[in-house]
């Protein structure tokens, strides 16, 4: 018996691997086999594992973010935990459609002291937020609505995504596409500059009111069946952010992400 879990949406990021809203790892899907999930209830599934990555970043100056980090989640009938993200699903696992509700702590946070520019250092870091979320899911199409509630940005979301699975022998490929709309508050607690914070810099870096920003992204991910109950995952991540062009806080906007990862399902 084979068991695929996508690690993409467990992994524990990194304060900077929470920069921009990713909407797969805020998605909920997870690849078990029936056969799998009906021996593990009433308990739920527990996974376990580490997760190697690299993501490149938005900002001017700042160095890939490169690293280990453990990957936790439980998974239920009903309710699920995945790193700070805890969850409710109304159908049970594994249905091909779902209404899920959720709250997931340390977003969007953003750390300043992380660049080698000595001009965004000055800057105030981006606190990170609360957010809940409404994710629906029907067959490979998965709507998702994020709204802060912690007060640091009060911004919102919405990102739509599709995935495939294609299972070749021991392997699994997912190939996956999402777009996030990310409104005008959360596009500036991301990407704007306070005039206050540009007098900081003596006007090196101006003050800038961003407006709504967008991110499109490819994904392919390639899933090893080691052993029934383990799994080692390659992922390679393209993330365009459209909107960002006038920002001066901005280098680029196209980052490639990538990972390896190791996965135990008990």
């Amino acid at each position: 018996m084979k068991v695929f879990v996508s690690v993409a949406i467990l992994a524990w990021a990194s304060p900077s691997f929470a920069n921009e809203i990713i909407l797969s790892d805020t998605s909920f899907t997870s690849e078990i086999t029936e056969e799998n999930q009906n021996a593990k209830e009433p308990g739920g599934i527990w996974l376990l594992g580490t997760r190697y990555g690299k993501e490149g970043s938005v900002y001017l100056d700042m160095d890939d973010d490169q690293g280990f980090t453990p990957v936790f989640a439980y998974l239920g009938k009903h309710l699920y935990l995945k790193g700070l993200e805890l969850g409710y699903q109304v159908n049970p696992m594994g249905s091909s459609n779902n209404i899920a509700f959720s709250i997931e702590a340390l977003t969007h946070e953003v750390d300043f002291d992380d660049s080698n520019n000595t001009n965004l250092d000055l800057l105030e870091d981006r606190d990170a937020a609360l957010m809940v979320s409404l994710i629906y899911q029907t067959g490979p199409i998965e709507a998702v609505l994020s709204q802060d509630i912690s007060g640091k940005h009060d911004g919102f979301s919405l990102g739509l995504g599709i995935g495939n699975n294609y299972e070749i022998w021991q392997f699994e490929l997912e190939l996956g596409a999402n777009f996030v709309y990310q409104d005008k508050r959360l596009s500036n607690h991301l990407y704007g500059v306070s005039q206050a914070e540009s007098d900081l810099t003596s006007g090196n870096i101006r003050a800038y009111d961003a407006s709504e920003t967008r991110i499109v992204q490819l994904n392919v991910l390639l899933n090893y069946a080691l052993t029934e109950n383990s799994t080692l995952s390659f992922e390679i991540e393209n993330s365009h952010h459209l909107g960002l062009d006038e920002s001066p806080i901005i280098e680029q906007e196209r980052i490639i992400s990538t990972s390896i990862s190791y996965l135990y399902l008990f």
